[in-house]
Formats: structure tokens, sequence, C-alpha cells
């Protein structure tokens, strides 16, 4: 709306509506996705934009065998929009589980109507200037990480693969009771299962990061953790993912199995 104004104020009255047109039109997309309403979505889409997106073909959607809704997105600012004509880009931030992702969406105007025509993951978002970034170096089969770092519960993590194999980070909420090694037995039971299914007192809150061996990134949270128990697990297969995504040694057991979760408690 700011940017609506600021243009209106100089003259750009239509261009401010263009502006407001593009960001409605990625929201109406990224709603409709949530909803898994297919028809709904296809209608916002070009072909050329559905392939970038990566979410199967208009006919695979049609048919029920793409990916749609399996992960719901919160808009939650617009970085920039840019309209030139009758072409657009617009990029923002987004909830997705747990963290805080950059994305890019091209659109193009026919008959009238801003269509999504391109796609661009940008990866995590930038964390704020001034919020605390805590270190986590990911070997096998452990987080090397101060867990009274992570106290404040407002943070971002500077996640790096620090082992021979791929790792990943997903956090989950636990009850107070259970000790750690009983934490790894019980989400050792649930791995290759639904993880939002869990012993009681425990809940998936997300899967927030991934590092190949000697790379890293930083994961800004979405929002602050509340105060309370959590912990961070892997679920990767020991032994790692071939360059198709499947494990190298069939039936492997996740890396929680051989101990690589790090508790810590928030407040």
């Amino acid at each position: 709306m700011l940017a609506a104004a600021v243009l209106a104020g100089c003259g750009g009255g239509d261009r401010a509506a263009d502006v407001l047109a593009v960001e409605q039109a990625v929201r109406n997309s990224v709603e409709a996705e949530n909803a898994g309403d297919v028809g709904r979505f296809l209608d916002l889409w070009t072909d050329a934009g559905l392939l970038s997106y990566d979410a199967g073909s208009r006919a695979d959607l049609e048919a029920g065998r793409g990916l749609l809704g399996t992960e719901h997105t919160e808009v939650r600012a617009f970085v920039r929009t840019d309209v030139e004509g009758d072409r657009a880009a617009a990029t923002l931030d987004a909830r997705v589980e747990v963290g805080l992702y950059r994305m890019r969406y091209d659109l193009v105007r026919q008959d009238g109507r801003w269509l999504l025509d391109g796609f661009r993951f940008m990866g995590p978002t930038p964390p704020a200037e001034g919020m605390p970034v805590v270190d986590v170096r990911a070997v096998e089969y452990a987080y090397e990480v101060d867990p009274t770092a992570l106290r404040g519960g407002d943070m971002a993590l500077r996640f790096f693969g620090a082992g021979r194999e791929q790792h990943e980070l997903s956090l989950f909420a636990l009850p107070e009771g259970p000790s750690r090694v009983d934490a790894v037995v019980a989400l050792t039971t649930a791995a290759g299962t639904n993880l939002s299914v869990l012993p009681d007192g425990y809940r998936f809150l997300g899967h927030l990061a991934f590092a190949s061996p000697g790379d890293g990134l930083v994961y800004t949270l979405a929002d602050p953790l509340p105060p309370g128990r959590y912990a961070m697990a892997c679920f990767l297969p020991v032994g790692g993912l071939g360059p198709a995504g499947t494990p190298n040694q069939p039936g492997a057991e996740p890396h929680v199995a051989r101990g690589m979760l790090a508790d810590f408690t928030v407040g």
C-alpha cells in the first residue's frame, strides 16, 4: 500500500494500480495452492510459468498427479515489485513451515489480466539487522551448537555441513519430561512416517535447513520460538543421498537414529 501511495502521489496512479494488481495475482496463486484449488491455481498461470514452478504440468495437475498444496505458504512482505508495460516481476518474503524464504514471480499481462509466467526460489531471507545468528555445524552424526545461544528464540541459524554427508535440520517441540535419549527414540520411531503423527507432547514444527558437505547458508526463523523445550534433528539416511535424491544405501536408517538430535530450551 505504501508503494502504491508513493506512486500515486507522483502522478503514477496507473502504475500504482498495476503494482497492486500484480501483487494480488501472486497472493491469489498462493491462496489457491494452499487450498489445493487446482482450477483456480491453473487459471492464474501460463504453461511456461508452470514449467518454472516445478509443481507439475497443466495436464499433471488436472489429473491429480502434480504437487499442489503439500506445503503452506504465507506471504509476509513484498520486497520489490517492478512493472514495465505488460511484464512485471514481484519479489517477496514468505513463511514456509518454520522458515522465512525469498522468491520471485514473473508475470505477463494477457487480455487485461496478470498471469504468473515464471518463478525463482532465491533461498532463505536474510536476517533482520540486529537479529542474533547462531552457528550450527552438522557432522556425522551430531549438531555442534551452543544450546545457550538458542535461549532467546528469535534468531537465525548459520547452518554448515562440516561432515562427509548431506545433513538437514528439522525443528520439533518436545515435552518437558523425557530425556534427550528418549527424544531420539521417539523421533527415530516416527522416521519414515507422517511427522505430524508423533508421541504425546512431541510436535513437528517444520524443516528449516539443508547443507551439502562444505556448504552452508543462514536460515531465518519466520517467528520467534515461544518459551519451551525444542530439538533439532536430521532425518536424511545414513550414507547420504545420490544425484537422483534416493538413498545411497537402500533401507538405511535416518541420522537421528544415530543420535543426530540437539535439544535446547527457550526462555
